[in-house]
């Protein structure tokens, strides 16, 4: 701990304290009147519409108009309710109408002197932090203020120093000036996705959890994507970990690290079962302190609808989800040619929304995993004959599913050509479709699963061998 910042800046606060309560008691209104005007303007401008007004949440049983089956559908109803009544802190404003009296305090440069001194903190004085491609800038006096302002907020006594809440804000500050990176959290709202679990937690702090009404309620004020589509129930959310930069940023392009941290674990869902699970939107919160907003306060990626079966994961699967989520971080398959290659073009199938293109990109998954990509003759009988023996134990079952494969690929290929091969119209379907991402999934699971006690080299060696 830097010793000799920390007793400034509690003489600092300690010192603004008295000041503030000195004026306040001087004023002799302050708990009354601020506090009741606050509330009168808030009232108002929730009454005009002008503010984010409250809501509760109802999940009525309806019935679907193409399935004819009952299922859930959320809404949302707004309604005042002065329990959530959103105002800013009349102790807070108090601060904010004295700031300037308050820089007076010799103690108040006393804690700019050392800032200027320490070759750290010198780099947070009146110059952006942040991290790349996203830099906010902040004044000395920010920091100064946000612990004075923590050491008030949503207190009931005027103006009173309390150490533990000191040292407690005081620690996290210290932390992030000394820090080299930035960590923070990030959450998305996951579509068509339904749970009977509250929280899922898995490695690494990754969670995925029932979404909160305060984070609906932004969600919903701040896009547009909600209006037309079901309102989520659950969220995925995973911390961020990003090299801090300083100064004011040139071109830079930044890396979309948090869109790739929510792709894999929707892929690892994805792979687990089948399910048209998807997200649009991703949300940053900080781990640090809300103060340091260094990151993106909400990001709207390109919407798409995600049509298809409802992703259902319920406390029966909780378990082997746990295992299989474990497994695909430990072996990671994007490091394999084939596996990687099959892996993403397994992603690929699910942003298609026409059939013919998603059992396009599921069938060239299948080719790149049993036949390296190689384009020959009679690739569907030697597709059929390498999967069905590898996949498969049973007699049976490998020429059940030796059928299936020509069958789609002859589809596959009737897609490419406008429908016809070989002569024949063959107009792909959502149950071909479904039925290809099957087989890739399972594919994909079985070389995982070969993954765990045999060489990568040797596993494409035995299926290079599988005769067809």
């Amino acid at each position: 701990m830097n010793q000799e910042f920390y007793k400034k800046c509690k003489a600092f606060v300690i010192s603004a304290l008295a000041s503030l309560r000195s004026r306040a008691e001087e004023k002799g209104q302050f708990d009354s009147s601020v506090a009741e005007r606050s509330k009168a303007k808030d009232i108002q401008e929730s009454m005009s519409g002008s503010t984010r007004l409250p809501y509760k949440v109802r999940t009525p049983i309806v019935i679907d108009a193409g399935s004819g089956t009952p299922v859930e559908s959320p809404r949302i109803e707004f309604c005042f309710d002065p329990r959530h009544e959103v105002r800013a802190d009349p102790r807070v404003q108090f601060m904010i109408r004295h700031s300037e009296d308050l820089k007076q305090l010799p103690e108040f440069s006393a804690c700019l002197e050392v800032m200027r001194r320490d070759p750290t903190l010198a780099k947070y004085m009146d110059q952006p932090v942040g991290i790349m491609g996203l830099r906010v800038e902040y004044t000395a006096e920010s920091y100064l203020f946000h612990l004075l302002r923590r050491q008030i907020r949503g207190e009931k006594d005027n103006f009173v120093f309390k150490q533990e809440r000191f040292d407690e804000n005081y620690i996290q500050l210290e932390s992030f000036f000394y820090s080299s990176s930035v960590t923070y959290r990030v959450f998305a709202p996951l579509h068509n996705f339904s749970s009977d679990i509250d929280e899922i937690e898995l490695r690494n702090g990754v969670l995925v959890r029932r979404i909160t009404v305060e984070e609906l309620d932004k969600l919903h004020h701040n896009s547009q994507l909600f209006f037309d589509a079901p309102y989520p129930t659950h969220v995925a959310e995973m911390p961020i970990t990003a090299e801090k930069l300083f100064g004011k940023q040139m071109t830079e392009r930044r890396e979309d690290i948090e869109k790739t941290k929510i792709n894999r674990l929707l892929t690892g869902m994805r792979l687990f079962k089948t399910g048209a699970i998807g997200f649009n939107i991703i949300e940053v919160i900080h781990i640090e302190d809300e103060f340091i907003n260094v990151a993106v306060p909400c990001r709207d990626v390109e919407y798409k609808r995600f049509r298809g079966p409802i992703y259902t994961l319920t406390s029966g699967d909780i378990n082997n989800f746990k295992e299989f989520w474990s497994r695909l971080r430990r072996l990671r398959p994007d490091r394999y040619d084939r596996l990687g290659d099959g892996l993403r073009l397994f992603v690929e199938g699910y942003d298609q929304d026409k059939p013919g293109d998603k059992l396009t990109k599921f069938m060239s998954g299948l080719e790149v995993i049993f036949l390296g990509g190689v384009k020959t003759k009679g690739i569907g009988r030697k597709l059929a004959g390498k999967a069905s023996q590898f996949m498969c134990e049973r007699a049976k079952e490998k020429e059940e599913l030796r059928k299936l494969i020509r069958n789609l690929y002859d589809k596959r290929c009737g897609t490419l050509h406008v429908g016809r091969h070989h002569g024949k119209l063959y107009l792909p379907t959502e149950e071909d479709a479904s039925q290809a991402e099957e087989m890739l999934r399972n594919a994909i699971k079985k070389f995982l699963s070969e993954l765990e006690t045999n060489q990568y080299p040797k596993i494409v060696s035995r299926i290079d061998r599988i005769p067809y």
